[in-house]
């Protein structure tokens, strides 16, 4: 059986340690598996396992507050709205999914 192109393609990917995913066009296209060091994914994977995306999360909420704006956030399963002098407004009771975590996800614990 002779070789053609798209078969050799694949074969020097499969070499390079690549993986195959189909696109739109029904041909396969190479995928990396490294993920770039200095991606964005990579950096914001970064900031929240160190804890400082909380952080910023945290100090924009109080800012907020300081200017006398109401916050809006989730607790739970309910979408609440802060305000400055300490109430809360439920806006919305959200049904709960019955989703799992796939295996091999990292779970990043919250403080």
């Amino acid at each position: 059986m002779p070789t053609t192109t798209k078969t050799k393609t694949i074969q020097k990917t499969a070499k390079a340690g690549r993986r195959m995913a189909p696109s739109k066009g029904g041909q396969a296209r190479s995928r990396s598996f490294k993920e770039e060091p200095n991606s964005l994914e990579a950096r914001i994977v970064d900031l929240a396992v160190s804890g400082k995306l909380a952080e910023a999360g945290r100090r924009a909420i109080e800012a907020q507050i300081k200017l006398g704006l109401p916050v809006t956030i989730q607790k739970g399963d309910k979408v609440i709205k802060r305000y400055q002098d300490g109430r809360e407004e439920v806006l919305e009771t959200i049904p709960r999914r019955k989703f799992k975590i796939p295996k091999g996800v990292a779970v990043i614990p919250s403080k």
